[in-house]
């Protein structure tokens, strides 16, 4: 199972909403990208992010630059990480992408990477909700209770 490795601000400036709660809360969206990073479904083994500049969340996969730069921030950890194979990078910028490639990491740019995000969190992505409807035999409305199922459930539930 691979590791996820996420260039933070870079994604949150992918989406529309994001970027614009960015403009005028940093801290708001970098939680609430975490909180859709959350709910995906359990298809890596662990999600670290990487913000640029400096942050207060206590959570162990959440890490903030300081006084370097995400980018280095990055580097640095696919540079220590014990199987770069085992690594995918979220990111669109080339120097991040060009590295980790160099490395045998997998990349996902920061688009693709959310188009999934938001269609696998979808309930009915994929699926054909109808699909196990059969018309026919339910028809349009469901057939009224007669006296006899109205008197076995106040029976039941009285």
């Amino acid at each position: 199972m691979k590791t996820l490795l996420i260039d933070g601000n870079n994604l949150i400036h992918k989406d529309a909403v994001l970027k614009k709660q960015f403009s005028s809360d940093k801290t708001l969206a970098q939680r609430t990208l975490l909180e859709k990073l959350r709910s995906l479904p359990g298809r890596y083994k662990a999600i670290l992010v990487v913000f640029d500049g400096y942050g207060s969340f206590n959570e162990k996969n959440v890490f903030f630059a300081e006084d370097r730069t995400a980018d280095e921030l990055i580097k640095t950890k696919i540079g220590n990480f014990a199987n770069a194979k085992l690594l995918t990078v979220v990111s669109s910028d080339r120097e991040i992408m060009n590295f980790s490639m160099k490395c045998s990491c997998d990349v996902i740019k920061s688009d693709d990477f959310f188009k999934s995000m938001n269609k696998s969190q979808s309930v009915t992505a994929g699926k054909d909700i109808n699909e196990n409807f059969d018309r026919d035999s339910h028809g349009e409305k469901p057939k009224r209770s007669g006296k006899k199922d109205i008197d076995y459930f106040k029976n039941l539930f009285s």
